[in-house]
């Protein structure tokens, strides 16, 4: 297996209502469309760079084409997920 299936898997795996589902920690988790959902907050751990949480953000919503979110609101959205939420 090639690192490009092993990438599409990933990424089929992680953006999958199965794998939204297992994380969730409960029914109302994630349910609602905000600016940030599931698979941007997923994204968004995965790109992260060095700089502070804020810039990286800001940084991620313009790539993105997203409206900007606070960082106290992604910490509160990151909370939701149970592997997470520790």
């Amino acid at each position: 297996m090639n690192y490009n299936n092993i990438f599409k898997e990933f990424f089929e795996l992680i953006t999958s209502d199965e794998f939204l589902e297992m994380s969730k920690i409960d029914s109302k988790s994630f349910t609602r469309n905000k600016n940030m959902n599931f698979r941007d907050i997923i994204y968004f751990m995965l790109s992260r760079g060095k700089d502070n949480t804020s810039v990286e953000l800001d940084r991620y919503a313009q790539n993105e084409d997203i409206q900007p979110v606070s960082r106290q609101a992604y910490c509160k959205s990151r909370q939701k997920n149970k592997a997470f939420s520790i």
